[in-house]
């Protein structure tokens, strides 16, 4: 299971992994795992809590958890078992609430239909993690930036990582994606967001990309930060001139966080009066939105 921090609320939270195995013999029904056995409820279902507690310091919204693995079934003709492992096709995930009164969904800004028009089926990690994005940013959040420094610049929170490898500007621990050739236009934003989703980004609910850790790597208040937009714009506008002009309109590429994981710099950023909708420069205009069909 991964349980992401609040999809409504304030800290990205990393993920807090409950593993299941099957036993070494026989079907998936014999379950064991990490630190005890499950509980087999009435219903079929087994339950199994969680090796972390949920960060201390989330203070509102919902969460979402996710539970990774494959389905064992016997491919034998014969009356000798054979087992194997089965993927399964859409990873599932489970929203539920930690101060809100009912459960809050993420917002939604991606459509996996629309991934799937060159991926056929998006598949990661060992076929483990299918068709959801959510779950890929489970771990893939703001606060990902395990081996990243304020040098490379390369963290692998969803802003940067995605932008930056189909526009093939992502090189990071020896993951080169220059020669990827993304086959639609890169500058159609709805070629993988559902309209009207994307931008303007409002700095006050997304949060900055962490660049570095910091020495503590269990608070990011001494993390180095990209602020949200900056993030985003800069992973396919790399020029000296687009950072420049990014940074005096309110962008920081050196923000601080503060204990729950949200930027004072952000609130900065200026990006949406001139590129938002209906403005001078709107993205989606300037982008070209909506003229590749």
């Amino acid at each position: 299971m991964q349980c992401d921090g609040p999809a409504s609320g304030s800290t990205p939270a990393q993920p807090s992994p409950v593993v299941f195995r099957a036993a070494a013999a026989g079907p998936a029904r014999a379950l064991a795992a990490a630190g005890g056995v499950p509980t087999l409820n009435a219903d079929g279902s087994y339950s199994k809590a969680g090796a972390k507690p949920l960060p201390a310091g989330l203070i509102g919204g919902s969460g979402e958890a996710f539970l990774e693995g494959r389905t064992i079934v016997d491919v034998s003709a014969t009356s000798t078992p054979q087992y194997a492992e089965i993927g399964v096709t859409s990873s599932a995930g489970v929203v539920f609430p930690i101060t809100d009164a009912a459960p809050v969904l993420r917002r939604e800004i991606v459509d996996v239909q629309r991934c799937n028009d060159c991926h056929q089926s998006l598949s990661f990690h060992g076929d483990n993690r299918n068709n959801n994005t959510d779950l890929c940013s489970t771990c893939h959040n703001p606060e990902f930036a395990a081996g990243s420094t304020a040098a490379t610049g390369r963290p692998w929170d969803f802003k940067l990582l995605i932008h930056g490898i189909h526009s093939a500007q992502y090189d990071f621990g020896g993951l080169n994606f220059a020669t990827v050739r993304y086959p639609g236009k890169i500058n159609n934003c709805e070629g993988c967001h559902k309209p009207d989703t994307y931008f303007p980004v409002d700095p006050t609910k997304v949060f900055a990309t962490s660049i570095t850790r910091g020495t503590n790597a269990a608070s990011p208040v001494d993390d180095i930060a990209y602020t949200p937009n900056a993030a985003i714009c800069s992973s396919c506008h790399t020029t000296a001139q687009a950072k420049q002009h990014i940074e005096l309109n309110g962008g920081s590429f050196s923000a601080t966080k503060n204990a729950d994981g949200t930027s004072n710099e952000a609130a900065a950023e200026t990006c949406a009066g001139c590129h938002g909708p209906g403005k001078a420069v709107d993205v989606k205009v300037t982008h070209g939105v909506g003229q590749f069909q």
